[in-house]
């Protein structure tokens, strides 16, 4: 009886291991068997608040850009284990009446981390008889996130039930586009440890409410390395970093791309130019790691 449950034991234990392997390997982009570096730190920035000047100044609230078109920006999940759940800014799209965001919770009975976004329309008080004169205040709330009466709606939402590991998934918004009507948002895939693995594209549609998930980026990188350099990138850690909206089009976006081929050092894979359909990914520069973008979403100055 000892003998099958020790039997039954480690095929257990390899069961887990083979797990953790093929996630590594399929939803991570890590090659089965290797011990990859760092890319990117995850989480780096400690906040997302930006310094100086304000950029727009309405209903009496100041508003700054908020993307740093340097496609790093992220969440800082450094106190997870703690707090149990972090909150993003809200991000306000350029013509101020939609709001994104996103929020990451980890629930320690289960080890699990879930990330969802949210999109919230911006309801601004009606003026009545009583009360002709909005106040400060009242703008204040409708760009709170913590509001009591907050109607928000669920984008999506990802998962990662095996945080033991320190595998991790999370969704951070990259910026509005430039009409308002759609929103980048990427997820990130990794090792709390050794950084990010994987990053994916998502754009949302508000008019439409549809999402759309770009995986053809990462395939159209593969396949231009392969047929001009014979440079297998499935062999490599290997990232896109998410750097914006293309100015004035609301139908592509930018990414620069970078090969990790050893500890803290890099080689530049280009900049692209990606259709969010997944029709079209066409190479831009490689010599300037500089992806031109666009800037268009919003952070309110909140109390």
């Amino acid at each position: 009886m000892a003998r099958i449950f020790i039997i039954c034991l480690i095929v257990l234990n390899i069961m887990l291991f083979l797990l953790c392997k093929a996630l590594l390997a399929d939803e991570i982009y890590y090659p089965i068997g290797t011990n990859p570096i760092s890319t990117t730190n995850p989480f780096a920035g400690e906040t997302i608040y930006p310094e100086g000047e304000p950029f727009a100044k309405k209903y009496g609230i100041n508003f700054w850009l908020y993307n740093d078109t340097s496609g790093l920006l992220d969440l800082n999940l450094g106190l997870l284990r703690k707090s149990r759940m972090y909150t993003s800014p809200p991000v306000v799209s350029p013509n101020f009446d939609n709001i994104v965001y996103t929020e990451v919770y980890y629930y320690a009975d289960v080890n699990e981390v879930v990330s969802k976004s949210f999109y919230v329309p911006v309801v601004l008080p009606q003026p009545t008889d009583e009360n002709p004169e909005i106040s400060i205040e009242d703008y204040y709330k409708s760009y709170s996130l913590r509001s009591d009466d907050l109607v928000r709606y669920e984008i999506m939402s990802v998962t990662s039930k095996i945080f033991r590991y320190d595998i991790f998934k999370t969704l951070t918004v990259v910026d509005w586009a430039w009409d308002s009507n759609r929103v980048l948002i990427k997820e990130h895939i990794g090792r709390m440890r050794k950084g990010i693995a994987g990053t994916i594209p998502w754009v949302y549609d508000v008019h439409e409410d549809k999402l759309y998930r770009n995986d053809t980026v990462r395939k159209a990188i593969i396949t231009h390395w392969k047929r001009t350099q014979n440079l297998d990138l499935n062999l490599y850690v290997w990232d896109i970093d998410i750097i914006g909206w293309e100015k004035d089009n609301n139908n592509r976006f930018v990414v620069s791309a970078y090969l990790y081929p050893e500890k803290l050092k890099k080689k530049f894979l280009g900049c692209w130019r990606v259709d969010i359909n997944g029709n079209m990914t066409e190479l831009l520069s490689l010599d300037n790691e500089h992806c031109d973008a666009g800037r268009y979403g919003l952070i309110p100055e909140l109390h």
